[in-house]
């Protein structure tokens, strides 16, 4: 096998590396914006749940109204935990998509050296 057909062949792989790196970050973005659609769901939830007063008099009042307060500031506390974690999730996507570029960056530069050996 040639030296030229060895460049050749490394170039083709590295373009089809960079090809399935392109494939990870669209996937990763798609995932992004799932998320966030459902991050927007929730808080939108959240924060109408937190302007609910549970505190009734009659029926509702003593023990089984301290349970209900008690139960929906735990819901609460949840949701605000699940959503804290949904944007370190969202940042950790981010940062992976990052470092991909720059690996593409490198395999581009790699490809742009080997061409010029080729000419």
């Amino acid at each position: 096998m040639s030296r030229s057909t060895e460049i050749s062949e490394e170039i083709e792989r590295l373009r089809r590396e960079i090809e399935q790196y392109q494939r990870d970050i669209e996937e990763l973005n798609e995932k992004s914006r799932l998320i966030k659609g459902e991050y927007d769901i929730v808080y939108e939830t959240k924060s109408s749940e937190m302007l609910y007063d549970a505190s009734h008099d009659g029926a509702w009042s003593g023990a089984l109204n301290n349970q209900i307060q008690q139960t929906h500031e735990s819901m609460i506390s949840d949701v605000s935990i699940q959503l804290l974690e949904a944007n370190t999730l969202q940042s950790d996507i981010q940062i992976a998509i990052q470092c991909i570029r720059a690996r593409i960056t490198e395999l581009e530069n790699r490809i742009l050296a080997l061409s010029s050996i080729l000419v």
